[in-house]
């Protein structure tokens, strides 16, 4: 047997801990390491909060063009409600405002991506896109669409990093078949972005994750601050021809189990069943005020 200590990795929720002190105890739980892990960017906390500022810049006019559809939307509600049925050749005044509104909005829009998901959709099919296929003469090819170019995180407000664990390795994924000079930059935010970044869009409450492409307005004042931030290091893309993969590794993962797992499930049950009847307390209450 190895005499070598083995290495503890540990993982420190940022939701608040509601565990009872003396509820749980330390046990170590073996698991296989990612040879295929890939670290996030190191950048300084300046340059973070000078791209934020930047970022936020350009979304100017978002917010208030979100604002003014929202209000036309409103309008042609109640307008709609309370008019007649609208003939075929006939547009109400309040719909034409919302269609005005909808073609002046602010081109910054068209090139942005929000959300851990829809971002994860759009590098999932740029790394399909970018595999050889086999392209039949009489298919028209979209030479001009445009490609992502830079994914912004807001990493220091989430509850829960695992759920942006995976993008880095995406990106690195998208890098390895594009130039140098093309690559996707991965950027972690600094703390409050989260509502700094729902605020200049103005139709979320908190956002996330936020891609731009390359054809975005006032990209161009972002590069210069780009330029220094390193991409996603995945050494094992790199080196992919030619050598075996790492072998597997095990390692040793601090956490805690309840001292009593029985008691735990029995509280974890009563809970349960507590909150139904307060559900359906509350449920016979609202709809005895509703009859009275």
């Amino acid at each position: 047997m190895s005499e070598t200590i083995a290495r503890v990795y540990t993982n420190t929720s940022r939701r608040a801990n509601r565990k009872q002190p003396g509820d749980h105890k330390v046990v170590y739980r073996s698991v296989l390491g990612n040879p295929f892990h890939v670290d996030w960017p190191i950048i300084p906390s300046g340059l973070q909060q000078n791209i934020l500022t930047q970022l936020t810049a350009l979304f100017d006019g978002v917010a208030v063009h979100y604002r003014s559809v929202r209000g036309a939307r409103k309008k042609t509600g109640i307008t709609a409600s309370s008019s007649q049925k609208p003939t075929e050749n006939h547009v109400s005044e309040p719909n034409q405002e919302l269609l005005r509104q909808s073609t002046s909005a602010p081109p910054i829009i068209q090139h942005i991506t929000v959300g851990i998901n829809e971002v994860t959709k759009a590098l999932e099919k740029e790394i399909r896109s970018s595999r050889p296929t086999v392209v039949i003469p009489s298919t028209a090819v979209d030479e001009t669409h445009s490609l992502t170019r830079v994914v912004f995180i807001c990493y220091a407000d989430l509850d829960t990093p695992a759920f942006v664990a995976h993008l880095p390795q995406l990106v690195a994924l998208c890098n390895s078949a594009r130039s140098e000079h093309h690559e996707i930059k991965v950027v972690q935010l600094p703390a409050g972005a989260q509502i700094s970044l729902a605020n200049a869009l103005g139709y979320l409450k908190r956002v996330s994750v936020i891609a731009l492409d390359d054809l975005a307005p006032g990209f161009d004042q972002l590069e210069p601050l780009l330029a220094t931030v390193p991409g996603p290091p995945a050494s094992w893309i790199a080196s992919m021809r030619g050598v075996a993969l790492e072998p597997s590794h095990v390692k040793q993962l601090l956490t805690t189990a309840p001292q009593d797992m029985k008691a735990t499930k029995e509280r974890r049950a009563k809970g349960r069943a507590a909150a139904k009847e307060r559900n359906k307390t509350k449920s016979r209450l609202r709809h005895g005020d509703n009859g009275t």
